[in-house]
């Protein structure tokens, strides 16, 4: 396995965990629910990523992946706002993010 696809597996791995972390302690609130759907999202996307699933359509999953993140990132800030800057564990989570659609982009540019 090339780095940039185990920094891939590892970025949404981590997104992934807080997600589900944070979703879990808080299942019984509308938030808890969409961060354990979100969690497991990625974990699906990574596996249609890593699995080739559908067959030959990685591509395509790889733009999903990045389109997921990206939209992830935006719902933060839409239900944060500004005190989202002042969420560590979310600036945290968003950088993840960020750095795996950089990584998602950049296998996207290899071929």
């Amino acid at each position: 396995m090339n780095r940039l696809r185990l920094a891939i597996v590892v970025l949404t791995v981590l997104t992934a965990v807080i997600h589900l972390g944070i979703g879990a302690t808080t299942m019984g609130e509308r938030l808890g629910q969409l961060l354990l759907l979100n969690g497991i999202g990625y974990l699906v996307l990574l596996a249609a990523f890593w699995l080739d699933i559908p067959k030959g359509q990685g591509r395509t999953v790889a733009w999903v992946l990045i389109a997921y993140a990206a939209v992830t990132i935006v719902a933060y800030f839409v239900s944060w706002g500004a005190s989202g800057f002042t969420q560590p564990v979310g600036m945290l989570t968003k950088l993840i993010e960020v750095l795996l659609i950089v990584a998602v982009y950049l296998h996207l540019r290899r071929g």
